[in-house]
């Protein structure tokens, strides 16, 4: 029976197969904090989202996390997805407390050494979240301790081999090269400084430090004019008649086309889609997708 409905939502979803979820207390799965551990990483040291706590109080965990059983400890630890179960913790905290059912957290098993584990974490992260360069730079350092190859790390960190090379270069410079990286500068000009004599380079990073904390002053102090007089960053939002006026302009303009007469419909169709008239036009999108698919040498010709 349970065979036949699996096939059966397979087929329903047109699915190309299904894997299984497991769930768990939060509470039960390890959150590595142990530095030297293949699986360690800052971002456990984040304070836990307030918004991702309201979130999984009203809804649970909806992304499953990625989880792996070290088979030194026959602890599960998290892979990716610290935050959710930091998160769920407190929220199941807050649950209980209002006489609530806690929420489990869903996740997906990845099997293999803690070394592949260390490359899945990376790239689970690196493919999501705004990683510092130095941050880059020491994951590469773990990666290749770890044996893994200059070859391998572009393809784990999602960088080029150029970008690489200068994360790597960068755990050579001086502390205060570093630390300015930290700050905002960028890495080209970070190791351009860190050639400089000590004095030129003390010079010459307090002369980029100064000129960052006027740019942020003057953003500042535009937000703040902008505030004031109710302006905002956010694109306009055009009204109804506005949109309505410009259709029939432009309407006006394609109608007494000849000889397009398709393209002309497709054209319009667009337009009624903008203006919620009607579904998405589907001669348009058939017509982007041949065009689309035309070789580069057709199109420049």
């Amino acid at each position: 029976m349970g065979e036949r409905a699996s096939k059966n939502s397979i087929d329903a979803y047109g699915a190309s197969g299904k894997t299984n979820l497991l769930t768990f207390d939060p509470e039960k799965l390890l959150l590595v904090e142990d530095e030297s551990h293949p699986l360690y990483n800052p971002r456990v040291k984040i304070p836990t989202n307030e918004s991702l706590v309201a979130s999984i109080m009203y809804r649970g965990v909806i992304e499953p996390v990625i989880v792996w059983k070290d088979p030194e400890t026959g602890k599960t630890c998290v892979v990716n997805g610290r935050q959710r179960v930091k998160a769920a913790r407190e929220a199941n905290r807050r649950l209980k407390k209002q006489g609530e059912k806690p929420k489990l957290v869903r996740a997906t098993v990845e099997r293999g050494s803690s070394q592949n584990m260390m490359a899945v974490m990376v790239m689970a992260d690196e493919g999501r979240t705004d990683q510092t360069p130095l941050g880059r730079a020491h994951l590469a350092q773990r990666l290749l301790e770890a044996g893994y190859t200059e070859d391998a790390l572009p393809i784990i960190l999602h960088c080029s081999k150029v970008a690489l090379k200068g994360y790597l270069a960068l755990l050579e410079t001086p502390a205060d090269v570093r630390r300015a990286v930290e700050g905002g500068l960028p890495l080209k000009r970070a190791l351009e400084v860190a050639e400089l004599s000590p004095e030129k380079r003390k010079d010459q990073l307090k002369k980029l430090a100064d000129i960052q904390a006027t740019e942020k002053h003057k953003a500042r102090k535009a937000r703040a004019m902008d505030a004031a007089q109710g302006k905002s960053s956010a694109p306009k939002m055009r009204s109804r008649r506005e949109i309505e006026d410009l259709r029939v302009k432009l309407l006006a303009a394609i109608l007494p086309i000849e000889g397009e007469r398709e393209l002309r419909d497709d054209w319009i169709a667009a337009l009624d889609w903008v203006m919620g008239k009607r579904g998405v036009p589907k001669g348009l999108l058939a017509s982007a997708s041949a065009s689309a698919s035309e070789p580069e040498t057709a199109k420049a010709s």
